[in-house]
């Protein structure tokens, strides 16, 4: 099914797919867009990046690239009130692809009253019009995509606003770099595209790894594994599968999930429902190779599927985007053989009418104006 393009265009009425495919050229227009921002030099004590679904996932990525490298904490906050430490030494970077999620805006707002340094990333709505009432900056991005889709347009320009407000410079805003964010943007696009290049539609699953893990995840219950790096990967995979495939799934984290779900699989009841897929990356500590290793024999051995997908590239940028673009067109393509659009959200569209009733956003106007 995934290898007839007429099935999948007449499946993915959207265009899902053909949108997702262009991502390397997403990237290339989305970092133009972030050094462009009015920003300047700064050097915060903390990070907060506010956002949800989609917007969020660029935070946890951007949170865990700099974990090892940044002696700056990055938190993402996902719900309506900031950590309690926020002030006037956190840069806050607001991020919703509508303008309009509430969660966010409530977040801004806070922010705003603790004197934080806030930024607005979105392509307009409500967040563009609070910025520009009260003089912050403001990073507008291209319109008229689903969230999960416009990863790069909400990725790239955090980094390189960071990246244009000294933040990835060591011992000051002239010292050298800590994190060389163009030379891995760089390198990231050009795996990119010549990943891009084996998923396309017309490649057949022998050599398609999206639709080669797609057809071992279907009729199963996906489960994603990572570890480091590849935590928020994990996470972005469960998620993708949730709005892409309509399916439910969920992700764990090595070393933590070896001190309590593996016991969860070491049981005798069928496993040969679920499908594991494991995200690896070459560079393993042998410890960690040694648990991910034992997990997944275990499994297998206990009529589980398994797949392992091995990230490429050098920079870790690279390597965490190689595994999220496989996880992303694998979930479309496990949504078209399911005879499901991808692109459709309907139980979301009803769950925020409902909550516009309430009345939150004009609301949160009300008392930040």
């Amino acid at each position: 099914m995934t290898d007839d393009a007429e099935i999948i265009e007449e499946v993915d009425k959207s265009g899902m797919l053909k949108t997702v495919l262009q991502f390397p050229e997403q990237i290339e227009e989305a970092v133009k867009i972030g050094y462009e921002a009015n920003v300047r030099k700064f050097r915060p004590k903390s990070i907060v990046i506010a956002g949800m679904g989609g917007s969020a996932i660029s935070g946890h990525i951007v949170a865990a690239w700099c974990l090892d490298r940044l002696r700056i904490p990055i938190c993402v906050c996902s719900d309506y009130a900031l950590p309690a430490f926020v002030g006037r030494d956190t840069l806050l970077i607001c991020a919703s692809y509508s303008g309009n999620t509430e969660e966010t805006l409530s977040a801004f707002a806070d922010g705003i009253k603790r004197g934080a340094s806030v930024i607005g990333i979105s392509s307009g709505g409500k967040l563009e019009e609070f910025c520009a009432k009260l003089g912050r900056p403001f990073v507008k991005i291209k319109e008229g995509m689903q969230p999960r889709a416009a990863t790069a347009y909400m990725l790239f320009p955090i980094i390189a606003a960071m990246d244009k407000m000294g933040i990835f410079n060591a011992g000051g805003f002239s010292g050298e770099k800590t994190i060389d964010a163009a030379a891995e943007i760089e390198e990231a696009k050009a795996v990119l595209r010549e990943l891009r290049e084996r998923m396309k539609m017309d490649v057949g699953a022998q050599e398609n790894p999206a639709k080669k893990v797609s057809q071992f995840l279907l009729e199963k219950m996906p489960v994603v594994f990572g570890f480091g790096i590849y935590a928020p990967i994990a996470r972005r995979w469960r998620t993708q599968f949730n709005e892409n495939a309509k399916v439910l799934g969920w992700d764990d984290v090595f070393p933590e999930l070896n001190h309590n779900e593996t016991v969860g699989w070491d049981k005798d009841y069928d496993q040969s429902r679920f499908a594991v897929v494991a995200l690896r990356d070459e560079n393993e500590s042998k410890q960690m190779k040694a648990r991910i290793d034992f997990t997944c024999r275990m499994i297998k051995e206990r009529g589980g599927t398994v797949v392992n997908v091995m990230a490429r590239g050098k920079s870790p940028l690279a390597r965490m985007l190689y595994s999220m673009y496989v996880g992303d067109c694998t979930s479309i393509y496990l949504g078209i053989m399911r005879g499901i659009d991808p692109t459709t959200v309907g139980i979301i569209t009803e769950l925020k009418s409902k909550l516009g009733e309430l009345g939150t956003v004009a609301e949160i106007e009300k008392n930040l104006f």
